[in-house]
């Protein structure tokens, strides 16, 4: 007698009368549940929090962030593009882009 095991498979299927689901009663009365509203945080909160984790990314990558503006800028000298606005908005500027395009 050999020792082989055997397996089948099939499918088969069972015509039954539908039933609706039960619905189920809450365990507390309406007036007992606990209400969960949304906390709404104001927009200051988000900012504070975004300038927490910039000022916590750019602590740590300001070197390489230092070496890329300056990259950035010569371009413009070399074209001798003219620029309006001081060096310190487009320097802020362009560290929350690579931010906002890193982090993201």
């Amino acid at each position: 007698m050999e020792n082989k095991r055997t397996t089948s498979i099939f499918t088969y299927f069972i015509e039954q009368p539908y039933a609706p689901p039960p619905k189920y009663r809450p365990l507390l009365p309406t007036c007992e549940q606990v209400k969960l509203f949304p906390i709404i945080y104001s927009d200051a909160y988000h900012d504070r929090r975004y300038e927490y984790f910039l000022n916590k990314w750019y602590d740590v990558y300001n070197e390489e962030l230092d070496l890329l503006f300056n990259k950035f800028l010569s371009r413009f000298k070399r074209h001798q593009i003219k620029l309006n606005t001081d060096i310190d908005t487009i320097y802020n500027d362009f560290i929350e882009t690579m931010y906002y395009y890193y982090m993201s």
